[in-house]
C-alpha cells in the first residue's frame, strides 16, 4: 500500500498532539464525509483537524489544501483505504469517488 505525504503543518506543537493524542483533545469523533458528499461539498468544521481518511472503495478526492501559506485548489488525491493526507480544506462532492470516506481527527479546540 502506498502512502502519499504533504507538507507537514507549520505549527510543530499541532503536529505533536496529532501524534500523541494530548490531553483532552484526543478522542473525538470521525466525521462521515461520505454522507456530507451525497449532497454537498465537505468542509472541515471549524476546529476539526484531520489527521487521516479511510475509504472502502474508489480512487480519487478532489481536493482543496491549504497549510496556511501555501493552496491548492480542486487537487486530486488518490484514494486508499487509509490516506494520512493533512491540510484539507474542502473535498469537492464534484469528481470524488471515495466510498465509505471517513475523516479521523487529530484534535478539536
Amino acid at each position: 500500500m502506498a502512502f502519499t505525504f504533504l507538507k507537514a503543518p507549520i505549527n510543530m506543537d499541532q503536529l505533536l498532539k496529532w501524534q500523541v493524542g494530548l490531553g483532552g483533545e484526543a478522542g473525538v469523533a470521525p466525521i462521515n464525509v461520505s454522507t456530507t458528499l451525497a449532497t454537498t461539498d465537505w468542509i472541515p468544521p471549524d476546529g476539526f483537524h484531520a489527521r487521516m481518511f479511510t475509504a472502502s472503495g474508489g480512487s480519487k478526492l478532489y481536493v482543496d489544501w491549504s497549510d496556511g501559506t501555501l493552496s491548492l485548489t480542486n487537487f486530486v488525491l488518490p484514494v486508499e483505504p487509509m490516506m494520512p493526507y493533512w491540510n484539507i480544506a474542502k473535498i469537492y462532492k464534484s469528481g470524488t469517488d471515495a466510498t465509505d470516506l471517513i475523516a479521523w481527527p487529530a484534535i478539536q479546540g
